[in-house]
């Protein structure tokens, strides 16, 4: 039947029992739905077998929950009673205390309390919170239907989610795009499928992620990168990645599975790394794992099973390198031209770097000086006195400690302490060792048939320094 405009009003609530039959109480939180009329409605009923209506309304519908602060608006409904469903179309605007949501159309399914909306949705959460994309579905909360409201995004969509200071002041939101997005309780939220977050401090992108909006912790699993927005920026590359932030400043990163860490004066890789945020700079790092913590900086590496690396401000200040400890440097080019890197081992190595000033933002990090402690050896190449730069004079020592000294990048002394042993080799012109010829005694001959022109002799003064022990042996 159709009923005159000026009885849709009064004679809506008995035709449609939205819920529950017209006037009843529903229990458990659900909504018991009730049609408001105005003088544009028009509202066509069909009674069906089982007693039930198929209704139609056009003209504008408003509705309600009843006893509960839920409210409904479109331009036009359907209510199918049979199925305890509600379909409205066009403007559709749905208000309760939880969430605001706007789309192109809405199905109500009252049962399971659940909203199902499309069409240029947006969902606005009580914290600020938006939520855009073609389609998302609202699962009401409410006493025995579900403890929490959650939300689910089955296609791409962006979340800002707004985050707010010690003083409860609102801060830039953090956009998150995502194929797939649920959400509970305006709190937590599960993102899969080509996850971008967007912060003022980081920008990252993930297979899936979770953030906990709550306690300023997310975690992004596969193919995870994170890049630092900082005066000096940072690269975080690794199969998962916990981000741990307080009152909206990130302050912790810990990555584990291939992980590696780049900036402007390093690159380390490790399997696990964790690094220390301030000021969107990293502060200090560290790195372990099976696979061993590598940490490269210009001209230079060091591998250990574990690196601990202290960089205020993020620039290289100290390195501790610890078990198996290896540090390989390239020789100063300007006095000797070779293919081999000089390198110093030991049980543990300790490296210092010069101190730049923060208002310096080009200096390179450069070298101070570098301690290896516990089975140490040490191998470095200088100009040799002919002053040749094509054949280095070579300085190899042990000892239980070792200290290499560097000017300008260059090695400048190499002392060592405790059990010293060492050789100094230096090359011989080419002319005084013939072909053929018998070898000079203290010439070093490798495999093949050219001599190699080195000569073993006294340490060079200034080369290297022991303490406790006998000259070079």
């Amino acid at each position: 039947m159709t009923l005159p405009v000026t009885m849709a009003g009064a004679l809506a609530i008995a035709v449609l029992g939205f819920g529950e039959r017209a006037g009843a109480q529903v229990p458990g939180g659900r909504c018991a739905l009730q049609f408001v009329g105005t003088r544009d409605t028009r509202l066509r009923s069909e009674q069906q077998p089982g007693g039930r209506y198929h209704s139609f309304i056009g003209g504008g519908f408003t509705a309600n929950c009843k006893g509960q602060e839920v409210t409904l608006q479109s331009d036009s409904a359907e209510s199918y009673e049979d199925r305890n469903i509600i379909i409205l179309i066009g403007n559709v605007k749905y208000r309760e205390k939880r969430a605001n949501l706007d789309s192109k159309r809405l199905t109500y399914y009252l049962s399971e309390e659940r909203l199902y909306s499309e069409g240029d949705v947006v969902v606005t959460l009580p914290s600020g919170t938006v939520m855009k994309g073609p389609i998302v579905e609202y699962f009401r909360a409410g006493p025995a239907v579900r403890a929490t409201s959650r939300m689910w995004a089955p296609q791409r969509s962006t979340t800002s989610l707004v985050q707010r200071d010690s003083t409860g002041k609102k801060e830039e939101p953090v956009v998150v795009e995502a194929d797939r997005t649920a959400s509970s309780n305006d709190s937590l939220f599960y993102l899969g499928g080509r996850v971008h977050v967007t912060r003022t401090d980081i920008y990252s992108t993930s297979d899936s992620a979770r953030i906990d909006n709550g306690s300023g912790f997310a975690q992004l699993l596969g193919s995870a990168v994170v890049r630092g927005k900082g005066t000096r920026a940072f690269t975080l590359e690794s199969s998962v990645i916990d981000l741990f932030s307080r009152e909206q400043r990130l302050e912790r990163v810990v990555s584990k599975g291939n992980a590696r860490a780049t900036g402007e004066d390093f690159d380390l890789s490790s399997d696990t790394i964790t690094m220390q945020v301030d000021s969107n700079q990293i502060q200090r790092a560290q790195a372990w794992g099976k696979k061993r913590a590598l940490v490269v900086s210009p001209g230079r590496q060091m591998i250990a099973d574990s690196l601990d690396i202290l960089m205020p401000r993020q620039r290289l200040r100290e390195v501790h390198a610890l078990r198996g400890a290896l540090a390989e440097s390239e020789p100063d080019s300007t006095k000797i031209r070779t293919k081999e890197r000089d390198w110093i081992r030991g049980d543990t190595l300790f490296a210092v770097f010069d101190s730049v000033p923060p208002s310096d933002t080009t200096s390179k990090a450069r070298i101070r000086r570098i301690i290896a402690t516990g089975q140490a050896k040490s191998y470095h190449q200088v100009a040799a006195n002919g002053g040749r730069t094509d054949r280095p004079a070579i300085n190899y020592v042990r000892g239980r400690l070792i200290t290499v000294r560097f000017d300008s990048a260059a090695v400048q002394t190499v002392q060592v302490d405790q059990h010293a042993v060492g050789v100094y080799l230096e090359p011989t012109p080419v002319d005084t060792v013939k072909a053929g010829a018998p070898v000079p005694p203290g010439v070093a001959k490798p495999s093949g048939a050219k001599p190699s022109g080195l000569r073993q002799s006294a340490a060079k003064p200034g080369s290297a320094q022991q303490s406790g022990a006998k000259p070079y042996e």
